[in-house]
């Protein structure tokens, strides 16, 4: 498949300060209500952002979708704002958000009266987010029952790694060329993917844009054919293309150019694939998915179906600790045939995944007890409402998780 790429030095990947700021409103707001400010925390320019805010501008504007500039840059990895350095409005946005992605919950809440949408999170913060629930999780005394152990290190660093916006290209080349693990997000108009490599494997996690059937789709590649080209290939050349477009390039292209063929490995991730996803959570959903194909690449050098079975059981304990630990006592140490373990590892990571929503339900309840006293008044009112709502969303969710577990002898 023959594709011509345009060169990376001749895409503007930075912006120069603006020109001529002291004659002109620093705050107008133009395309998707957006700032100065709000496109220099975009792609990180902290030089014009810094210029901007001498000058004037408002760092609580909010464009299009309820986004502020230190919004923009904290849930990009651009710029990274401190928690404190948050307003009571911010920190109740990325809350709502976080939560209603793992709890697949969709529509608008009013924050502080700024309409907000619950679902689509385009960004790297979900690679943080995981990060944060890995963390938990390995303090938990139930990880210590678990296979991945102390490799676990190595997932949460490189979750951190792909957060990051500015980390280097060519340090990215590197370890995909060393057989180390490293996550991309990627993606198209509207849809995000995110992209695996480890020890000469590539993985598409896609969960819900069109070639989502498997949503793991593994390759045996030729990690020396990395270069920055494809990276850039993999992440801004893709970005704003169609989704008939993306899939060319990032299902046929990119396999070609890392020589890439499928062995019985690559299949049997087929086996281990979650199920699409249920809303517009396509961000956190394809990092799940992705952090399946790493738990299972991180347990053994020469993964086979008893590997993988161990991955998805262990990547489900992510979720409630009720149902972690009532599935440790009852089958953690049982002996298991091939077929049995490989459902077994399923679970795991599908339990993995419920304790990040548990995590994160009860981070927006600590949250918004300390902070709702100085939101608006309409916020106040409704608070209660909405905590409700998450509630009863969060019970149904964890008596559905419950009601789906594979029952194994």
């Amino acid at each position: 498949m023959s594709i011509l790429i345009k060169s990376r030095s001749a895409e503007a990947l930075t912006r120069k300060p603006a020109e001529n700021t002291a004659k002109v409103d620093v705050n107008e707001k133009k395309e998707a209500k957006w700032t100065e400010l709000h496109h220099a925390y975009y792609i990180g320019n902290e030089e014009e952002a810094k210029d901007l805010i001498n000058k004037g501008a408002d760092l609580d504007a909010r464009g299009m979708e309820g986004y502020t500039p230190r919004l923009l840059g904290i849930t990009n990895g651009t710029i990274i704002s401190k928690r404190d350095e948050l307003s009571a409005y911010e920190i109740s946005f990325l809350s709502h958000k976080v939560l209603a992605n793992w709890l697949n919950l969709e529509g608008r809440v009013s924050i502080d009266g700024t309409k907000v949408r619950l679902e689509r999170f385009y960004s790297n913060f979900m690679f943080l987010e995981i990060a944060d629930s890995l963390k938990a999780f390995r303090e938990d005394s139930l990880f210590s029952k678990f296979r991945l152990g102390n490799k676990a290190e190595k997932l949460e660093q490189a979750l951190r790694e792909a957060y990051d916006a500015k980390r280097s290209d060519k340090e990215i080349v590197r370890k995909i060329k060393n057989g180390e693990l490293v996550f991309i997000a990627s993606g198209w108009k509207m849809h995000t993917i995110t992209l695996c490599f480890m020890n000469g494997y590539l993985a598409i996690c896609n969960r819900g844009g069109g070639k989502y059937d498997p949503t793991i789709t593994a390759f045996k590649i030729d990690p020396a054919n990395m270069t920055e080209d494809l990276l850039f290939v993999m992440t801004k050349f893709v970005k704003d293309k169609e989704a008939f477009q993306a899939y060319s390039y990032i299902y046929e292209y990119l396999p070609e150019k890392f020589l890439a063929s499928t062995d019985n490995l690559c299949k049997l991730f087929k086996t281990i694939a979650p199920s699409p996803q249920k809303s517009e959570n396509c961000a956190l959903a394809s990092v799940k998915a992705a952090v399946r194909f790493a738990w299972a690449m991180l347990l053994k050098d020469e993964p086979d179906q008893q590997t993988l079975a161990h991955a998805r059981e262990e990547t489900k304990f992510l979720g409630s600790i009720k149902t972690a630990a009532r599935l440790v006592c009852a089958k953690l140490h049982k002996n298991k045939s091939d077929k049995q373990t490989l459902a077994y590892a399923r679970e795991e990571t599908k339990l993995f995944t419920d304790f990040s929503a548990m995590r994160v339900f009860q981070e927006f309840i600590r949250t918004h007890i300390l902070q709702c006293h100085v939101l608006s008044r309409s916020a106040k009112l409704s608070f209660e409402a909405k905590k409700s709502r998450f509630e009863k969303t969060y019970s149904k969710h964890e008596e559905n998780l419950q009601g789906n577990l594979v029952s194994l002898p």
